[in-house]
């Protein structure tokens, strides 16, 4: 595996080279004049962080040279902890390898002699690019190897696929990092850089190709997937082939990110990358990449005019007189409908028949609209399956209007009012004019329209005061108490027998009701038909007022007795 040698390598030649420079340079030390090696202990003074880097790095050699030992002693699941490790540590030794030239980078901004750290770290830095040059190429030779059973659509394929393209593109990131940091010191391996643009490339263009292939190969599954869609070899396959897809997309967005690091023009790729993937991000909205592909699918939408101009225009034409048909066809079933409900049994009410009219109409206009857009080309299974996981999230949001329906349903199967019924609903009260499944429509006596929800309704007292086609009219009238009963009862009588809308059959009932504080109250209750019920009402009020008066009998107002004592004040006492 690419991580299990790639550092190995880079450590053997430190490991040659570290100690020979340092003996090198301890000889050259002892040789020095006085002054020199006052001036050499100075310039190691003001690198003491870069040696203590360099020892760090020897000592996790070492540790990393025991630890591939070890792991020639196990295997199975102790044998992938111990690789992880060992990978753990050859990344710590990149991380010392950057930091060690981040420390000589800020030596040199700030004018120190940095020749006797660069002296120990230029064949370690040297050595970097080529030791992960040969392990990405090793790592590719034994893909390559594996390529057969790496192409399969099964969970080993997979797995293959993702742990080469984690490898690679780690590898890559790395050589990045380092030649870049190497670059800001002066040091360049005359290898890594070119290397690594060609490199990054190729591994873009392979990129591009292993998508379009996926690309065929994905639409070869759905056609499979729609003459047997329960296959589960092939919705495996289907699935496995879309995570390949989604690995792709992803180390294409890495190595364009790497290319870019480079300076190297990447738009004709990020254009790729937003048509295949359907992602923007903020690198992608470059006013260049943007006019480009504007204009590549102005020039796509052009062509496919000018090819399929006829056709377009006949499937237009065909949908709209689809549409207008289907619009015809809805108002003769509506007219059709109405008629047979009109003249049916069943008594249903207004309400009702307004709904089911409704809803039949509707129907049919859905209808009409999904076989024209068929003729557009586009597939009712995905839309209706669409439709559905749309519906299911849109009622899980509109619980209160489902619930607004629910209560509708229920209203107009009980029908406990109808259009133009007089109703006292949720405190509200007037004239039924309209109803839909979510909410009823009311007019007030004074003429405000009032819309209010129908599980308001539903979960209320509902007082339908012109359900029935007979009503009674209950008044109270008093007269004083000096005042002739039997003529009261005769008076009130008589307003009920001469008035031409009060009906006989029930009879009218006058009746001495209560003997109350200021008066005798009579209860007065006529029948009349519902549509009467208010023009009784004033008519015998009006009457009994003007009778009374003429007849000499009183209506009195509250009244009280005040009676007063009167009582002699004591005398006062008369002192002598």
């Amino acid at each position: 595996m690419f991580h299990q040698y790639f550092f190995t390598a880079l450590l053997i030649v430190t490991a040659t080279l570290s100690p020979a420079i340092q003996a090198e340079q301890d000889t050259a030390q002892a040789k020095m004049p006085a002054q020199e090696v006052i001036a050499t202990s100075s310039t190691v003074d003001n690198n003491v962080a870069g040696m203590r880097t360099l020892k760090a790095f020897r000592q996790l050699k070492l540790e990393l040279n025991e630890l591939q030992q070890d792991t020639k002693q196990v295997n199975g699941d102790s044998l992938t902890a111990m690789q992880y490790r060992v990978l753990q540590k050859q990344l710590r030794g990149l991380s010392l390898l950057e930091k060690l030239s981040d420390i000589i980078f800020t030596n040199k901004q700030q004018g120190k002699d940095t020749t006797a750290i660069m002296a120990q770290a230029r064949p370690v830095f040297l050595a970097v690019g080529p030791a992960i040059i040969k392990g990405i190429k090793d790592e590719n030779s034994a893909y390559n190897g594996q390529s057969i059973e790496a192409e399969k659509l099964t969970t080993d394929g997979l797995r293959i696929y993702l742990q080469h393209l984690d490898r690679v593109s780690l590898a890559y990131t790395s050589l990045t990092d380092i030649t870049l940091k190497l670059k800001r010191i002066d040091i360049d391996d005359g290898v890594s850089r070119s290397y690594l643009e060609d490199a990054l490339k190729n591994r873009t263009e392979m990129f591009i190709g292993l998508l379009k292939v996926n690309a065929t190969k994905q639409a070869e599954i759905a056609r499979i997937l729609k003459i047997s869609p329960t296959d589960e070899a092939t919705i495996l396959s289907q699935a496995i082939l879309t995570e390949r897809v989604a690995l792709t997309i992803e180390h294409f967005r890495q190595t364009n990110g790497l290319l870019k690091r480079f300076n190297i023009n990447i738009d004709n790729y990020q254009q790729y990358l937003v048509e295949i993937s359907g992602e923007i991000t903020t690198d992608m909205l470059d006013f260049k990449i943007f006019t480009e592909m504007l204009i590549r699918w102005s020039k796509t939408a052009i062509d496919y005019t000018l090819d399929n101009g006829i056709e377009i225009i006949f499937k237009i034409l065909l949908f709209v007189l689809i549409i207008l048909g289907f619009k015809f066809l809805s108002n003769v079933v509506k007219r059709l409908m109405l008629k047979s409900l009109e003249s049916s049994k069943l008594e249903l009410s207004s309400l009702m028949k307004e709904m089911m009219v409704s809803i039949v109409s509707r129907l049919v206009m859905l209808l009409g609209f999904l076989i024209a857009l068929s003729q557009l080309g586009f597939s009712l299974g995905p839309l209706l399956a669409g439709l559905g996981v749309a519906g299911f999230i849109i009622g899980f949001a509109l619980q209160d209007t489902l619930g607004n329906f629910a209560s509708g349903m229920m209203i107009l199967i009980y029908r406990p009012y109808d259009v133009k019924d007089m109703v006292e609903a949720a405190g509200v009260f007037g004239e039924v004019k309209g109803m839909s499944l979510v909410s009823t429509t009311i007019l007030t006596i004074d003429n405000q329209t009032l819309v209010i929800p129908n599980n308001k309704i539903w979960g209320d007292v509902i007082k339908n005061v012109t359900a029935q086609k007979l009503r009674r009219v209950d008044m109270v009238f008093g007269i004083g108490y000096s005042d002739d009963i039997e003529h009261a009862e005769r008076l009130f009588m008589s307003i009920l027998e001469e008035h031409e809308q009060v009906l006989s059959s029930p009879e009218p009932m006058v009746k001495l009701h209560t003997l109350g504080e200021s008066s005798v109250d009579f209860i007065v209750r006529p029948w009349v038909k519902t549509a009467d019920y208010w023009d009784v009402y004033w008519d015998v009020t009006r009457e009994v007022k003007l009778r009374i008066d003429r007849e000499g009998l009183n209506i009195p107002f509250p009244q009280r007795d005040l009676h007063i004592y009167q009582t002699t004040a004591p005398q006062p006492a008369i002192e002598s």
